[in-house]
């Protein structure tokens, strides 16, 4: 699908201007910003909100499951033709991109991301969603604001505490306590080509990408994750 492919090339390009090694502290922030926005389209798209019916949604559902294979499609619900599926996925890609806003991508990929987020969230609605309690890129792993008529705030103790956990009040409680030279330090190791510090970049870049989560498939506190760091450092300076 057109609009698919069209986000789809936009994050690969961002991703890859990214891992740049001369790419300066301004470029960078603005590519992070960048692809912020388009995972919060991702995530737009992959909510099938933009299609109303609920066959329309299974259908959508599929075809990005199997990769927009139309013969399994036409198949699997049944449709008279491969022709059918053509009309169909057309009609998702034109009601698709009159949600997401037809230059929407390509204001991100120049730059003007507030003009192309404020654009894709009157369309979507998302507006109204209120934000501006959370860390900057969270929008992404949110799901469409939705009401859940029997649901009771009780019910929702561990979900509370996921926000507060990613609130601007709850982070910035956690920089006040941390040491601010430490953390100069670590950030410095992360984003520097420093040759004295490879190693260490690599242990913090593996460990910021979810490397120690896991041990024999059960998932590990942070804590318990930061010291298989450090475990795997002390193996590495035997001798240090």
């Amino acid at each position: 699908m057109k609009t698919l492919k069209m986000i789809e090339e936009a994050v690969k390009v961002t991703q890859s201007n990214l891992n740049k090694n001369d790419i300066d502290e301004e470029t960078r922030e603005l590519e992070l910003r960048k692809l912020n926005a388009l995972m919060e389209i991702v995530s737009y798209v992959k909510s099938l909100a933009w299609l109303k019916q609920s066959q329309a949604k299974e259908k959508m559902r599929f075809l990005i499951k199997t990769k927009f294979n139309y013969e399994r499609t036409k198949k699997e619900f049944n449709i008279s033709s491969i022709n059918a599926v053509e009309v169909f996925v057309s009609y998702a890609n034109k009601k698709l991109l009159e949600k997401i806003g037809k230059d929407t991508v390509d204001l991100i990929l120049r730059g003007e991301v507030d003009s192309a987020m404020a654009q894709f969230r009157a369309n979507t609605g998302h507006d109204h969603q209120n934000l501006d309690f959370f860390i900057p890129g969270i929008a992404k792993f949110l799901p469409h604001p939705e009401k859940h008529k029997f649901m009771l705030l009780a019910e929702c103790e561990e979900e509370l505490i996921l926000l507060g956990n990613l609130s601007h009040f709850m982070v910035s409680s956690m920089f006040e306590k941390a040491d601010k030279t430490k953390l100069a330090h670590l950030l410095y190791i992360l984003n520097s080509g420093d040759k004295k510090y490879e190693a260490e970049k690599e242990l913090i870049t593996r460990f910021l990408n979810g490397e120690f989560a896991e041990v024999d498939g059960y998932k590990l506190s942070i804590e318990s994750q930061v010291a298989r760091v450090f475990k795997e450092l002390d193996q590495q300076n035997l001798f240090i």
